[in-house]
């Protein structure tokens, strides 16, 4: 009877396992090397936490909806004192009328002066107030844009008065541009910045 040997055959190890091979060997000769790579690094550091803040906590607060006047178009301005100056256009057929309230805040709503007369007839009225209490309104001349004409007047309030008082007119209306449906604002700096559509055309 024959008796079987086991024949051991060595075959040339693929190259992923020499490089396992040399890495373990350099793990070992290399314990700071090694650690880089199988210790994690530690966290960073936390700087101070601000606290949760979520989109309801920045949700401004409004108060129940009022009539303060009749009219249409109106537009906003406010000062830093909390001073706010509204003109609007009066809402009627044949009168195109500006108007204009001082308010200030109460609360959740706004305490107006009474409507006083702007002194001038136009449309989509715009309105800013500086710093200083200069204040610049522009409206149109025409309700629809084809041949529309903007105009400017500048006046002064006292910003830190309330609303017992009226706008002191500087100028008379003057002529700023063709255009339509204009907006006005300015920064503490003096900076005026106007936009507005283009007064010709459809």
């Amino acid at each position: 009877m024959c008796q079987m040997r086991p024949i051991w055959i060595l075959f040339p190890l693929p190259a992923f396992w020499m490089l396992c091979i040399v890495a373990i060997s350099v793990c070992f000769s290399l314990p700071s090397v090694a650690r880089a790579f199988l210790v994690p690094a530690p966290a960073p550091e936390k700087g101070p936490q601000l606290g949760a803040t979520t989109l309801l906590d920045c949700a401004p607060e409004f108060g129940s909806v009022a009539k303060y006047d009749d009219g249409i178009k109106p537009e906003v301005a406010g000062h830093s004192s909390g001073l706010v100056l509204e003109f609007h256009q009066t809402n009627g057929p044949f009168d195109t009328s500006l108007w204009y309230r001082l308010g200030t805040p109460d609360g959740t709503s706004v305490r107006w002066g009474g409507s006083q007369k702007s002194g001038t007839s136009g449309y989509w009225p715009g309105v800013a107030i500086s710093k200083e209490g200069y204040v610049i309104v522009v409206h149109s001349n025409k309700r629809i844009k084809s041949g529309a004409d903007l105009y400017y007047q500048v006046g002064k309030v006292d910003p830190y008065r309330g609303t017992d008082q009226s706008i002191r007119w500087l100028t008379d209306w003057i002529h700023w541009d063709a255009g339509f449906h204009a907006s006005i604002a300015i920064n503490d700096k003096g900076v005026i910045v106007g936009v507005h559509e283009a007064g010709r055309g459809v």
